[in-house]
C-alpha cells in the first residue's frame, strides 16, 4: 500500500518560494556587509599601520573576498536554511490542515490523475464505512457506482490531456456513493484541482451526505402533497398570498371569486379580489402579516367577484411560510346567506290582532310560543318594564268602571 500523501509536499512549493526570496535578499546583504567591511579593513591597515594598500587594491581585495565568500555563504548556511525553513513551514501547514480535516463533518479526500487516494480523513472513513487507513491507496472508482465511474474516468481523460472538464472546480454536484458494503447513497461533492512544481496534480474532494437532507425534503414535499389535497378538498375557500399576490387557491377559492378553475387566480394581485372601498385596509394587512407583524387574524370584509359583484366576506388569516419566504394563509366564507338571515332575524312576528309576540328561541323557526310583548322584551334585553295607562285606555278604564 502506497504511504499517504504529505500535505507539506502540496504545501512546500509556495513554502519554498518564500524562503528562497528570503535567502536572496540575505545573501545580498550579507555580501554588502562582508565587502564593506573588507574595504574598511584595507583602509585602517593603510592609514593606522602604513601599509601601501591603494584604494584600487582594497576595491579589488573586497570584491574577490566577496566572490568567493558567495558560495561558501550559499552552501554554509543560505541553502541548509532555506531548505529547513521550507520544510518547517510545510509542516506547520500540513498540522493545521490535518486538524481541520479531522474536525469537519464532511468527508476530505486527495486522489492523483492515477485515481489512488492519498488522503482520507475520518469523516470520509466512516461515511463510506472502511476502518481509519484503510481508504489509503485504494481507487477513487471504488466508491462509485459504475456509471458514476465511467463518467469518471471519462473526465479524468480529458483533464489529463487538457481538455475542460467542468466537475473540477464547477461546485458542488450530487452523484450515488458506494459504501464499502455496496450501499449506494446520495452525497454532494466538490472537486478542485492541487497544483504544484514538485508533484504531479492532484484534486481536493470535499464529500456531504445528503441522504438525511433527500428524505427531510421528499417527507417535505410528500406533506405538502397531502397538505394541498386537503386544501382543495376544503368546502371553504382557502387561498395563500405572498408578496401581494395569489399563490394558491383551492376549487372553493375558486367558485367564491367566480372562476370556472384556480388556475385562473394565480399570480393575481390580491387587490383585483377585493370591493374598492376595501382595498387599502386589505393590502395593509396582507404587507404587516408577511413582514411579521401585528395584523388583526380576523375581520370582515367585502370581496369583489369577476363578474365585479361584491359580496360580504369573513375572512381568518395566519402567517406561515411558503417555498421558504413569508405568506399568508387565508380562509374566507361567504357571509351573504348568513346577513340575509340576521336580517330576516331582526323583523319580529308580532300578532296585529292582540299584539302578542311569538317566541322562537331554542325551537324550530316558526314555532314558538306567543306571548306578551313586554315579557319578550324583559326575557331577551336588560330592559325593566313599568306598567300605567296610556290616555285613552285610562278614558276607557274610567268609562268601564263608571268613574266618568
Amino acid at each position: 500500500m502506497k504511504m499517504p500523501l504529505r500535505f507539506s509536499v502540496l504545501n512546500e512549493g509556495n513554502a519554498r518560494r518564500a524562503a528562497v526570496y528570503s535567502a536572496i535578499t540575505i545573501l545580498w546583504r550579507s555580501l554588502l556587509v562582508v565587502f564593506v567591511t573588507e574595504f574598511a579593513v584595507m583602509l585602517l591597515l593603510r592609514f593606522l599601520l602604513g601599509i601601501p594598500i591603494g584604494v584600487a587594491a582594497a576595491l579589488l581585495d573586497s570584491a574577490l573576498l566577496s566572490i568567493f565568500a558567495l558560495p561558501l555563504l550559499y552552501a554554509v548556511i543560505l541553502r541548509p536554511v532555506t531548505s529547513m525553513a521550507a520544510e518547517q513551514a510545510a509542516a506547520a501547514a500540513e498540522l493545521r490542515f490535518d486538524s481541520i480535516a479531522r474536525m469537519v463533518g464532511d468527508g476530505i479526500l486527495i486522489f492523483g490523475f492515477k485515481h489512488k487516494i492519498r488522503f482520507a480523513n475520518p469523516a470520509v472513513e466512516q461515511m463510506f464505512g472502511y476502518a481509519p487507513g484503510a481508504l489509503l491507496g485504494a481507487d477513487m472508482e471504488s466508491l462509485m457506482s459504475d456509471d458514476v465511474a465511467r463518467e469518471f474516468r471519462k473526465g479524468m481523460e480529458r483533464q489529463r490531456t487538457g481538455g475542460r472538464n467542468p466537475v473540477i472546480g464547477g461546485g458542488p454536484r450530487e452523484y450515488p456513493g458506494k459504501r464499502k458494503n455496496g450501499e449506494l447513497f446520495l452525497v454532494e461533492l466538490s472537486v478542485d484541482a492541487i497544483k504544484t512544481a514538485r508533484i504531479e496534480p492532484h484534486f481536493l474532494v470535499v464529500i456531504r451526505d445528503i441522504t438525511a437532507r433527500r428524505h427531510a425534503e421528499e417527507a417535505s414535499r410528500e406533506s405538502e402533497r397531502k397538505l394541498r389535497q386537503i386544501l382543495e378538498a376544503l368546502p371553504v375557500a382557502v387561498r395563500i398570498v405572498q408578496e401581494g399576490k395569489v399563490v394558491f387557491a383551492n376549487p372553493a377559492d375558486a367558485r367564491l371569486h367566480g372562476y370556472g378553475s384556480p388556475e385562473e387566480e394565480i399570480g393575481a394581485g390580491i387587490s383585483a379580489f377585493v370591493a374598492e372601498e376595501e382595498r387599502n385596509r386589505v393590502l395593509e394587512y396582507a404587507r404587516t402579516r408577511e413582514a411579521g407583524g401585528e395584523a388583526p387574524r380576523w375581520h370582515e370584509t367585502r370581496a369583489r367577484r369577476r363578474d365585479g359583484t361584491a359580496i360580504p366576506v369573513e375572512v381568518t388569516a395566519e402567517r406561515i411560510l411558503h417555498a421558504g419566504a413569508p405568506a399568508g394563509l387565508v380562509v374566507l366564507r361567504d357571509l351573504t346567506e348568513r346577513k340575509r338571515l340576521h336580517m330576516f332575524e331582526q323583523i319580529l312576528p308580532v300578532c296585529c290582532v292582540c299584539g302578542k309576540i311569538r317566541d322562537d328561541s331554542g325551537v324550530e323557526q316558526g314555532k314558538g310560543a306567543w306571548g306578551r310583548l313586554d315579557e319578550y322584551v324583559v326575557r331577551h334585553s336588560n330592559a325593566q318594564m313599568s306598567h300605567g295607562f296610556c290616555p285613552e285606555c285610562y278614558r276607557e278604564y274610567r268609562k268601564k268602571e263608571g268613574l266618568s
